[in-house]
């Protein structure tokens, strides 16, 4: 993992070339994240990386709000319970962490489908064992993460948004 510290909340976008080398860098890495505070951290990390011939960038907005870019893999580690589920924190920064604050599971989900590329697939960590089921992504329980489970969405049905051009 690149990131010193990521948020539980935060949702990270690659973007790879099409390309069978494995080898190669990507040609693009978006983090996406609703909170700045952990934009510091992602600058350090970013410097760490400037040798690298791929395009980063810190997206500073919810999920829910349009990506117009389509992506080969998405990596995310979202809230993992809605705020009836559990007693709510005194401190915000904290519950956006934790509970789905700002948006809901479904609407992740749905951005998700609609921010993949035809083949492209969604590694998601979630209480929820039981993966949504929509007619774009095919779901799958692929590991367990210390009690966590990791969720496999591939994109079954072509695109409907821009793909990247350039890098």
């Amino acid at each position: 993992m690149i990131f010193a510290r990521a948020a539980v909340s935060s949702v990270w976008i690659f973007s790879f070339t099409a390309e069978k080398n494995f080898n190669s860098c990507p040609r693009g890495f978006d983090f996406l994240e609703v909170q700045d505070d952990y934009k510091s951290h992602f600058d350090i990390n970013k410097d760490r990386l400037e040798s690298l011939d791929t395009k980063i960038q810190y997206l500073s907005q919810n999920y829910v709000e349009p990506i117009p870019t389509q992506y080969d893999l998405i990596l995310c580690n979202p809230p993992y319970f809605n705020p009836s589920e559990g007693l709510l924190s005194p401190n915000r920064f904290k519950n956006r962490c934790r509970f789905f604050i700002d948006a809901s599971h479904a609407e992740l989900i749905a951005t998700i489908e609609s921010a993949l590329r035809h083949k492209g697939r969604a590694y998601v960590l979630t209480r929820n064992a039981k993966p949504p089921t929509t007619a774009k992504l095919n779901a799958q329980v692929v590991g367990d993460i210390r009690g966590t489970t990791l969720i496999c969405y591939e994109r079954i049905i072509g695109d409907t948004a821009p793909s990247i051009q350039g890098g």
